[in-house]
């Protein structure tokens, strides 16, 4: 999907051999910036081992647990470890926005769309990877 709205390059971090293709696609230095949307611990874990020195890891989403591992590769790579809070009123309003104006497609990332009374199968389908995003619709 990411490769769809504009990224160069997609590497499953699920797969065998994920570390060694984004250092093979980083002439083995690492990634300037990675974004960390998935909130796990094995993610971030995962982030530390990929950035480079100086580099920088944005960490969108958390999980329910804390880490269980050190984070003494961010020091020994100099990189800045950010938060981010990814929803904030000021957002939503701005991301309406673009929709609007039609400046952002969306349709490709909405991979279901169920009436309201049907949340919990949508927390389902996204829970099972069967779903993007869904798209809960009124109830007439």
């Amino acid at each position: 999907m990411a490769l769809t709205y504009g990224a160069t390059a997609a590497v499953n971090s699920q797969e065998p051999g994920a570390i060694e293709k984004i250092m093979a696609l980083t002439d083995g230095y690492g990634a300037d910036l990675v974004a960390d949307t998935a909130g796990v611990s094995a993610t971030l874990k995962l982030s530390l081992d990929v950035v480079r020195p100086f580099g920088q890891i944005t960490k969108i989403g958390w999980g329910p647990k804390p880490v269980d591992f050190s984070i003494d590769k961010l020091l020994q790579k100099s990189a800045t470890l950010q938060g981010h809070f990814s929803h904030t009123w000021d957002v939503w309003e701005k991301c309406l926005t673009l929709m609007k104006k039609g400046q952002v497609d969306l349709g490709q990332l909405i991979t279901h769309e169920l009436p309201l009374d049907q949340w919990e199968k949508g927390f389902e389908l996204i829970e099972n990877r069967e779903a993007m995003k869904v798209v809960l619709t009124p109830i007439d």
